[in-house]
């Protein structure tokens, strides 16, 4: 049975660095886009099939300002998403969002790999 991710993971750009931690602390990630950007993106991002919420940061005034996405990385997790996966997800995440290139296809082909639910837990590992 899939192992859950187990750490939490910065991604710049594809680059990931190692958690400081050996256990997420929560599956909430929050992609900062720029200023008022958010509900843009998210819509961008949608139409290549990857589904989030746009959130206005804690320094920002309200959601007419998003420029912040909310990632619920959990459910993913549940259908079997590693480390190495989530890294593809942000390649293709910073394609959309940095160079405006529509990554559908690519995105539909890494989450047809997952289509099976399962959970994890310490006593199925």
């Amino acid at each position: 049975m899939p192992r859950p991710l187990r750490g939490r993971w910065r991604i710049s750009a594809g680059r990931g660095r190692r958690p400081a931690i050996s256990f997420t602390e929560t599956h909430q990630v929050i992609v900062r886009v720029g200023y008022a950007k958010g509900a843009e993106v998210a819509r961008r991002l949608e139409d290549n099939h990857i589904i989030l919420n746009y959130q206005a940061a804690p320094d920002e005034e309200g959601f007419t300002a998003s420029g912040a996405l909310r990632m619920g990385v959990q459910e993913m997790t549940r259908f079997g998403m590693q480390a190495e996966d989530f890294a593809e997800l942000a390649r293709l995440m910073a394609d959309c969002i940095l160079k405006n290139n529509r990554v559908k296809d690519p995105v539909a082909q890494l989450r047809g790999v997952f289509w099976k639910c399962s959970i994890a837990s310490p006593e199925t590992r």
